[in-house]
């Protein structure tokens, strides 16, 4: 079972269950999935702190954003702003977006 499969099936088996329990159990259930969400949250932001120059350069970024001083992000792409297909790629993404 590939990962969106399998992540799809725990959600559904997680809903049935939840609509199962007591108001008392759904809300002790809600506080334990509000604190693994927390918990994993808080491990994200820890592992970004834990880059070096991380911090220097998010201050910079917002400061940046504050005062309006940000580039297109096109313009920061790098080598691929130079690949003749990135662009016709672009349009088919954002047609098939403004289709959904």
């Amino acid at each position: 079972m590939n990962a969106i499969n399998e992540q799809n099936s725990l959600l559904n088996s997680a809903k049935d269950r939840l609509r199962r329990l007591s108001l008392r159990r759904l809300r002790v259930a809600d506080d334990f999935l509000a604190y693994l969400e927390e918990r994993e949250e808080n491990e994200a932001t820890e592992e970004l702190l834990n880059i070096e120059g991380f911090e220097e350069a998010f201050a910079e970024a917002v400061q940046q954003a504050e005062s309006g001083e940000t580039a297109p992000w096109l313009a920061t792409a790098g080598m691929l702003a130079d690949d003749p297909t990135l662009l016709p790629m672009l349009d088919e993404i954002y047609t098939a977006r403004d289709q959904e």
